[in-house]
């Protein structure tokens, strides 16, 4: 089990690496992109959110932070749809930082894809139960 936890660790910074981190970049000295907000509402259209399928407050997530990796910000191919929901669930904050504002969780597509489904599961899973329940003598 460790080695196998320190090869995903490997093979996630080898992905970093290849995808051109900067380590001179920092949140305060790594400003925004000025099209990036218009980019990322047409990009956002007709997307839902990657963890629970929401649309309310939908934003357009980094898999690779764009002050860790300048050269990616616009990069399509690095973008993620996910919502900031509600009071209950902030699948952007949760999932796509890990929690933390400043976090980065280089799994965010495998994370995303566990929750995805299990969040549908659950909801099939009730409906059965609750039919199940209707329907007993």
């Amino acid at each position: 089990m460790p080695g196998e936890i320190r090869t995903l660790i490997d093979s996630f910074i080898g992905q970093a690496c290849e995808v051109g981190i900067d380590p001179r970049a920092t949140p305060a000295n790594t400003p925004r992109n000025p099209a990036f907000r218009r980019e990322a509402k047409k990009w956002l259209q007709g997307k839902v959110c990657m963890v629970c399928g929401g649309t309310k407050r939908l934003m357009c997530h980094h898999k690779y932070p764009f002050h860790l990796f300048p050269s990616l910000e616009m990069d399509e191919r690095y973008w993620r749809p996910m919502c900031e929901g509600d009071k209950r669930l902030n699948c952007h904050i949760l999932v796509g930082h890990a929690g933390n504002t400043m976090g980065f969780l280089p799994m965010v597509d495998e994370l995303a894809g566990l929750l995805r489904f299990a969040l549908r599961t659950n909801k099939i899973l009730l409906a059965a139960i609750r039919e199940e329940i209707k329907n007993s003598p």
